[in-house]
């Protein structure tokens, strides 16, 4: 899964590259502005 060929990549690889690099962050980010 190669997160800089996404032309290339296919949804199930782009999907596995994005996945375990943002949510988590953006979950933590979101509560703490939420509370």
């Amino acid at each position: 899964a190669d997160c800089n060929s996404e032309s290339q990549a296919s949804s199930q690889d782009v999907t596995g590259c994005i996945l375990p690099h943002p949510p988590k962050i953006r979950h933590v980010a979101y509560q703490v502005e939420d509370e």
